[in-house]
Parts: structure tokens; sequence; C-alpha cells
């Protein structure tokens, strides 16, 4: 069965993702923003996730052309 968010809140909460694994290095502010967005609608995620994407990506580009 897939762990989602959702499920992991439930059964062991923010706190336990802070402190293990490659989540480690995530705050509560960001881990409370990604709840935040997972309880958006389809549609708004997918504008979200497509404007999130662009921005990554155009600081990358900018990364790699500053060397």
């Amino acid at each position: 069965m897939l762990c989602t968010p959702d499920k992991i809140r439930r059964e062991r909460g923010v706190d336990f993702l802070i402190g293990e694994g490659e989540l480690a290095a995530l705050d509560k502010d960001l881990l409370k923003r990604i709840e935040d967005i997972e309880k958006l609608d389809e549609d708004t995620k997918k504008h979200l996730f497509f404007l999130i994407d662009n921005v990554i990506q155009n600081y990358k580009t900018k990364k790699a052309f500053n060397k």
C-alpha cells in the first residue's frame, strides 16, 4: 500500500518525518506547505506544480550558465 502524506501524518506525525531519512533536512514550515498543497483541488495543484517546476528549471539554467 502506498504511504501517502496523510497516512504518515495520521500514524506518526510531522515530527517523525523531520527526524528521519531524506525528509530530515525539511523544516516544519516546509512540511506544512506540502500538507496545505495536498489539500488543494487537482486543477490548482496542477497549476502550482507547473509554476514551481518552471521556477526550479529557470534557477538551474541560470546556475549552469553562470559557472
